[in-house]
Parts: structure tokens; sequence; C-alpha cells
């Protein structure tokens, strides 16, 4: 029963983060536990960064928003369902926010893409990239 209202708390902290606009997404697992499942982030304001070209290796980052911190497995870069590159995770950085580096510079992923991030204990959040050499924060 914590647990529910644990998962029940976070969502809530999240639909007030980012306006209640797609906290779930209408993809599901064959779940009956909505809680549970996948959903969308509305980027603005949400706390996630696509970086095309870092400071430190001119390569893209991205970081999540705080709400992330010790609840993800991976973080991958898709288009379609094509998983293109699995990003690698360098510790919580800029604002105590889980931050992935990517092999080279957003520009060269192309558009129409999705960071996904996998969730420990099941669910994925995903953001849209419509351009990966433009930011989106």
């Amino acid at each position: 029963m914590k647990r529910i209202g644990l998962v029940l708390c976070v969502a809530l902290g999240l639909a007030l983060a980012s306006g209640c606009d797609d906290i779930f997404s209408s993809s599901s697992s064959g779940s009956n536990n909505e809680l549970a499942g996948d959903r969308t982030e509305s980027v603005g304001g949400s706390g996630f960064v696509w970086k095309p070209v870092s400071e430190s290796d001119g390569r893209l980052v991205v970081l999540l928003p705080t709400s992330f911190v010790g609840r993800v497995g991976r973080v991958s870069i898709q288009r379609g369902s094509e998983t293109i590159e699995i990003g690698r995770f360098v510790g919580n950085t800029n604002g105590n926010r889980p931050t992935y580096r990517f092999s080279m510079p957003g520009a060269g992923y192309g558009g129409e893409l999705t960071v996904v991030a996998n969730l420990n204990g099941g669910g994925r959040a995903t953001w849209q990239i419509p351009s990966g050499g433009r930011r989106v924060s």
C-alpha cells in the first residue's frame, strides 16, 4: 500500500510540474496498472535538456529532470522502433540531474527522434526531439 501511495505522489508531482499534459501516454505494455506504464513527458520546464554540443567534448549530452534520480536503468535514442544508441550514464550533474553522454553531436542523429528512459521496476518515460541539432529544454 505504501508503494501505491509513493507512486501516486510521484505522479502528482510530475503532473503539477508539467502542467498535467502527457503524463501518461496512451501506449501500454498490456498491464492494467496505468501508473507503471509508459508515459510521455512534456519538455517545457520539466528539467529535461537535449544539448547537441556539450562544452566538454562537443558531443550530445542529455540531462533528465531531478525526479528521475535513481529511477532510470538506461537512456537511449530511438527513431520509430529502432534503438540508435544507448547513452553512457556519467552521474548526476548540473542541478543533480541524471546525465547521459553519447558518441557524436546531436545533429549526427538526424531528426524525428525519441529519448527513452527505461525506468527501474518497469515502464518508461519519453521525450520527442524534432531535430537532433537543436537544443531542447
